[in-house]
């Protein structure tokens, strides 16, 4: 029988086994709702999940009618003799002894990692790119004016792709093989440029580093403020960004020692980064100025350690121990003439 699946596979996998939907007795049609149910045991009408080893946690999120009729509905076929050890692989595949009455519901994801490249959507119609706007909420494109102008950067996007699953999309458009489609979205790239959409309807031109850490911070905040760490202003700033950062640097480093702990979205925090930075220029190589988001659930223990309870707060550290809290202006000249 000729199945249409989507097989994923690999030495590691012993076995396959897809959930199949029987088209006799009342499993007379495909569920239309994502159950999500998994299972590497058994399962059969009378005892459903009796010998199950997983079951996938969305199943236990749906309503108990839902449920059971899921239940009721799916069978489990061992495909397992008839598969030998394989990469991923989607397409048309022929499975001996099965019966027409079987069709492929869910297929088992046995560990296998999908192909990076396949995580970028490949656009070359107008209508597909219109119903790309309609079902994804944040959606980054790649317009490249042929398909070798992007070539060096694609590893870059594909990381991006597989960090941001779920969270965001990535779309490729080759506009050397449709300048009408490109047209028509006024886009002309010299090599290849970044647009990003949101709920539907056109964000910005993204403006950012290329690299996976500034696209990633992008992508799960696309209408935030740029990073203080990559703000071209702010280079003689000492940007940390893990918990233990700033005890390995205070360890190294035993000069005078200024840190400013802040919050993205603190208001009086944006008014001081550039006279931070200001003032960072200005005293280097005398003294160190720190900047430390401690508004991430990662930080969360540094912020604690120093109680940090507004933002900014700014601490003074000498010989690796903090000595006094800045009591000085706001400004630029207010911090060097304290730090003098």
């Amino acid at each position: 029988y000729d199945l249409t699946a989507t097989v994923i596979g690999d030495s590691a996998c012993a076995t396959v086994r897809v959930f199949i939907l029987s088209l006799t007795d009342t499993c007379t049609r495909l569920v239309a709702d994502d159950v999500g149910l998994v299972t590497v045991g058994t399962i059969d009408r009378k005892t459903p999940f009796a010998h199950a080893k997983f079951v996938h946690p969305s199943w236990h999120q749906h309503g108990a009618p839902q449920r059971v009729r899921a239940a009721r509905e799916f069978c489990v076929v061992d495909f397992s003799p008839h598969f030998r050890p394989t990469f991923e692989r989607t397409g048309r595949i022929l499975i001996p002894n099965l019966r027409p009455v079987h069709v492929s519901v869910i297929p088992f994801h046995c560990g296998a990692k999908q192909n990076k490249k396949d995580l970028i959507i490949r656009v070359d119609d107008f209508k597909d790119f219109k119903k790309l706007l309609r079902t994804r909420t944040n959606l980054l494109v790649i317009f490249s004016q042929s398909e070798k102008a992007a070539s060096k950067s694609m590893t870059v996007f594909e990381d991006v792709a597989e960090e941001m699953k779920g969270k965001a999309t990535l779309a490729f458009v080759n506009c050397g093989d449709d300048k009408k489609f490109c047209k028509k979205l006024k886009v002309s790239p010299v090599t290849f440029e970044l647009k990003h959409y949101k709920d539907g309807d056109f964000n910005k031109d993204y403006d950012r580093k290329l690299t996976v850490k500034s696209m990633v911070n992008f992508l799960m905040d696309p209408t935030g403020d740029i990073p203080w760490d990559e703000d071209p202003t702010a280079v003689d700033v000492v940007h940390i960004d893990t918990e233990d950062g700033l005890s390995k640097l205070l360890k190294k480093d035993k000069s005078a020692t200024l840190v400013m702990f802040y919050a993205p979205w603190c208001g009086y925090c944006k008014r001081l980064k550039p006279e931070f930075a200001a003032a960072a220029t200005q005293t280097k190589g005398r003294a160190q100025l720190v900047g430390i988001d401690v508004d991430k659930p990662h930080m969360m223990g540094l912020r604690a350690s120093y109680n940090i309870t507004g933002f900014p707060t700014l601490y003074y550290f000498e010989k690796g121990k903090m000595k006094y809290r800045y009591g000085g202006e706001n400004t630029k000249d207010g911090i060097l003439s304290w730090l003098d």
